[in-house]
């Protein structure tokens, strides 16, 4: 799986805001953060790579229970990291979340893969890379410690699929169940990558107006920020 190399992102896309978070009793600051959830990625990872040793090529043959099989295995072997998994007449599917290989620690990609009835190698790949800054700002302003339990309860599974459908842009707005992600396009990698998580309370309420409308519409915003994003709403009122 390629890496995103030397990425020439320069500031991240969404501005910091300095705001007091409610009270809670897990208190995280962003270095901790990035400790914890580094060290969670790295151990589902591992617990992954066991699963994927084990599997059997014996399956069954008749389509309907190769189907019935490979996606329980899937499940079963990916665990928290299904967000969603659906088979059609031939093939299963799945969205999921991994960590990202060859020594970049922290980081998750979230993936569509599909298998064909009959075939042993998954086809797919890579939709979009999420920093280990992102997923530990997630986890410091949600107050918590589990970062692929965290990314599937906020990911929207539509706003990941329409990855797949979308021509390449500068600027990415991802929004999630409590907030959303700011990323650019990594040329290198040819694919967006996610470099920050800002959550509803930080946002004005113009802002807020714009990211319901697009949870709403499921529909990515392609800009800098919320704020330009703006005549979104206006032009479709």
């Amino acid at each position: 799986m390629n890496m995103p190399r030397n990425l020439s992102m320069g500031t991240p896309p969404c501005i910091q805001p300095t705001l007091q978070t409610p009270h809670s009793a897990i208190s995280l600051d962003e270095k901790s953060a990035r400790t914890i959830a580094r060290g969670r990625i790295t151990r589902f990872s591992e617990e992954v790579s066991e699963r994927l040793a084990k599997i059997q090529t014996n399956r069954p043959t008749k389509r309907l229970a190769w189907i019935r099989h490979v996606k329980a295995e899937f499940m079963k072997t990916f665990g928290d990291g299904v967000l969603t998994a659906f088979s059609d007449n031939r093939r299963v599917h799945g969205l999921l979340l991994h960590p990202v290989q060859d020594g970049i620690g922290g980081w998750l990609a979230a993936s569509a893969y599909a298998i064909k009835f009959g075939n042993t190698l998954l086809t797919g790949g890579p939709l979009a890379y999420f920093s280990a800054h992102a997923i530990a700002r997630m986890l410091e302003r949600l107050r918590v410690v589990d970062p692929i339990h965290a990314m599937k309860e906020e990911s929207f599974v539509w706003a990941l699929a329409e990855l797949t459908t979308t021509a390449h842009r500068e600027h990415y707005l991802l929004p999630t169940k409590s907030g959303y992600f700011c990323g650019v396009w990594d040329q290198n990698d040819s694919l967006p990558v996610f470099t920050t998580w800002l959550p509803d309370r930080y946002l004005t309420v113009r802002e807020q107006e714009v990211l319901t409308y697009l949870r709403y519409e499921r529909r990515i915003g392609f800009t800098r920020g919320l704020e330009d994003s703006v005549h979104v709403t206006k032009e479709n009122t």
